[in-house]
């Protein structure tokens, strides 16, 4: 069984909150990586988002962004990402959602990218820019290689929609909470509550909801509404402020451990 999957239905029948960080693979470098996804782990997160850098990454607010180029800068590649991976399966088994853009995948010919991210022991793909009317080639080879294809949602998206992408998303549908790229965001829990009601109206399988969720504060509200919450700018931000500390590892620890903490007792 694909670790998505055995997590999401560990989750269901315990009704847990899941918890999914978004780090950039690569960012403060690639060694870095491997031991923050440790830390994530240790804290009690369900499932690892793990951006692979690009270029132009138009789904991302500013500090993710930042993060991506500095990764590029350093001299990280797809290689060097799926390598990463490869070495996180050493020790771990928690399960890994790559999140990249079209044009990667392209580049390297879908078959091939969908093979490098299964042998490398990824479990799933999200890609920002590429709408259901243009995801079936990208479905159909994840499937083969067995990788989980999980869809996105936005409060833009009719409900009608929404139940055509929730059936072809794999075990969970990924709710962005607000229009427009990743960040931090201010009073995100009193604009999204009644999308997020019709969210919980109109699909069966679980949704997980991300972009702008800053403080475990936010986690805990908007968890209450959802089946889990995705942090990314958020940790980023921290990221940056000890990328440069012999504490990085804790700090980031000590963070995930807050938000984990809070939405336990939901």
């Amino acid at each position: 069984m694909n670790r998505i999957t055995a997590v999401i239905a560990k989750l269901q029948k315990t009704g847990k909150k899941a918890f999914i960080p978004f780090i950039t693979a690569g960012y403060p470098d690639i060694k870095k990586t491997a031991a923050l996804v440790q830390s994530l782990d240790r804290a009690g997160a369900a499932l690892i988002e793990l951006g692979m850098p690009f270029s132009d990454p138009l789904a991302d607010g500013p500090a993710i962004q930042e993060s991506s180029f500095e990764a590029i800068q350093s001299g990280t590649t797809p290689d060097m990402v799926f390598e990463c991976i490869r070495k996180i399966r050493l020790w771990s088994t928690i399960p890994i959602i790559l999140f990249t853009y079209s044009n990667l995948i392209i580049s390297k010919g879908i078959d091939t990218f969908m093979e490098l991210l299964t042998d490398s022991g990824g479990d799933g793909l999200i890609i920002p820019d590429v709408p259901l009317e243009e995801s079936t080639p990208f479905i159909h080879s994840a499937h083969m290689h067995h990788i989980k294809m999980i869809q996105l949602i936005s409060p833009l998206t009719h409900p009608k929609r929404m139940k055509r992408i929730e059936s072809v998303s794999d075990d969970f549908v990924y709710c962005v909470s607000t229009t427009g790229v990743t960040g931090e965001r201010s009073e995100l829990f009193k604009q999204i509550q009644l999308y997020l009601k019709t969210v919980r109206e109109t699909l069966n399988k679980p949704f997980m909801v991300g972009f702008g969720i800053s403080t475990p504060e936010d986690a805990k509200k908007i968890a209450q509404l959802a089946d889990g919450i995705v942090v990314g700018s958020a940790l980023i931000s921290r990221i940056k402020q000890h990328k440069n500390s012999d504490t990085l590892s804790d700090e980031i620890y000590h963070f995930a451990t807050e938000i984990v903490n809070g939405i336990s007792t939901i």
